[in-house]
C-alpha cells in the first residue's frame, strides 16, 4: 500500500536524515504535500483590527493600554494618536454634515 511505501522513507531515528537515500521524488512530494500546503498561505500579515471604541476614553477605551499593546508588538505606538486625531477629525466632520443635513431638512419641510 502507499502508506508501507511511505513509511519506507521515513528515518528509523528522530536524529536521521528525513528521507532514506534512493527514496522517489513521488514519495518525497508525498511526505512534503501537507507542509506545502501551508507555504502557500498569503504572506501578508493578518493583523486584527479593534474598534475605534477601544481608542475614545469617552466611550469606556483606554487607548494608553492600545498604546502599550502596540509597543509590546514592537510597533510605533504613535498609530494610536494618528487614528485618534483622524477619528477626532471625522467626528467633527460628521457633526457639521448632520448640521448642513438638518438645515436641508427644515427647508424641504
Amino acid at each position: 500500500s502507499d502508506l508501507s511505501s511511505l513509511a519506507a522513507v521515513l528515518p528509523t531515528s528522530s536524529s536521521g536524515p528525513p528521507f532514506r537515500k534512493g527514496a522517489s521524488a513521488e514519495q518525497i512530494l508525498q511526505l512534503l504535500r501537507p507542509s506545502l500546503r501551508r507555504v502557500r498561505a498569503p504572506l501578508v500579515s493578518r493583523a486584527m483590527t479593534i474598534g475605534i471604541e477601544c481608542l475614545r476614553k469617552e466611550k469606556g477605551g483606554d487607548p494608553d493600554a492600545v498604546r502599550q499593546s502596540e509597543k509590546n508588538r514592537f510597533r510605533d505606538g504613535k498609530l494610536v494618536d494618528k487614528a485618534l486625531e483622524l477619528d477626532g477629525q471625522w467626528v467633527k466632520q460628521k457633526f457639521a454634515f448632520d448640521e448642513k443635513r438638518k438645515e436641508v431638512g427644515k427647508v424641504q419641510a
